[in-house]
């Protein structure tokens, strides 16, 4: 005779013996501990800095939180590229883990989780991004503040920055005599 036993999403650990009609009885049989897990985990990211420009420039560090809801987690199965994990903390099935971004750079944040069944969450990719913690360097000279010349000035500007914005670079001259000429 065989019988079927169905197990849903669960832990278990059972045992059953089998006792004919004489009163023979087979050796017990014990399952030992194990888990059905059909559910796929969740994945959220998240991040503290959402203030872009331009698309994705940021002027200030960012942090990824990374939010993973599942009953069978091992961080072990959490594959983060592009930037390092902080360490995992745990409150029953929810699992954070943070990720900093606070130095210049070009980034793209993805992740990917499994849990021990092998279900899978949807991947997470922020796309590219960029923290530009440096102000741009901006040189003037050829003029001093407060001194009044009676020749030709030869006034020279110089700016440099990794991530400059020519469109929003305004060079402006307020004098006296001819007011505000933008160059």
């Amino acid at each position: 005779r065989q019988n079927v036993i169905e197990f849903r999403d669960g832990d278990y650990d059972w045992s059953f013996d089998v006792v004919d009609r004489a009163g023979n009885k087979a050796n017990t049989y014990k399952s030992g501990k194990f888990t059905v897990d059909t559910v796929n985990p969740v994945l959220d990211v998240s991040f503290d800095n959402n203030d872009v420009q331009n698309g994705k420039y940021y002027k200030a560090s960012r942090t990824a939180t990374i939010k993973v809801t599942e009953k069978n987690f091992d961080p072990n199965l959490v594959k983060v590229e592009g930037g390092s994990v902080s360490g995992w903390s745990s409150n029953g099935d929810v699992h954070v883990a943070r990720v900093v971004f606070a130095k210049d750079g070009v980034y793209n944040l993805t992740v990917g989780v499994s849990d021990k069944a092998g279900n899978s969450a949807n991947p997470y990719n922020s796309g590219e991004f960029v923290v530009d913690l440096t102000v741009p360097n901006v040189e003037i000279g050829g003029v001093t503040d407060g001194v009044a010349f009676h020749n030709a000035v030869d006034l020279f500007v110089k700016y440099a920055d990794e991530n400059l914005d020519e469109e929003r670079t305004i060079i402006e001259l307020v004098g006296r005599e001819k007011g505000r000429i933008t160059l």
